[in-house]
């Protein structure tokens, strides 16, 4: 039974370094796991679901909605 999932917080600045993260779990993630989620900002909707498309297209992909653009902040 799969009951264990990694959530990421990511921003735009971070992208670079999470499409070798989303590689790596793709390559190494068990059985037990279910595909990660990653958890962006609005504004960086659009340039994460192309990174996640090429990378691991089986993650999921959840937005939140703020006025502020705190980046890194909100994680």
């Amino acid at each position: 039974m799969k009951e264990h999932q990694i959530f990421i917080a990511s921003y735009v600045k971070d992208f670079p370094f999470l499409e070798p993260c989303l590689r790596s779990l793709k390559k190494n993630q068990g059985p037990e796991f279910l595909p990660p989620m990653v958890n962006v900002d609005e504004c960086d909707f659009f340039e994460a679901r192309k990174l996640i498309a090429r990378t691991f297209p089986e993650a999921q992909l959840s937005i939140e909605i703020s006025r502020y653009r705190q980046g890194n902040l909100r994680a």
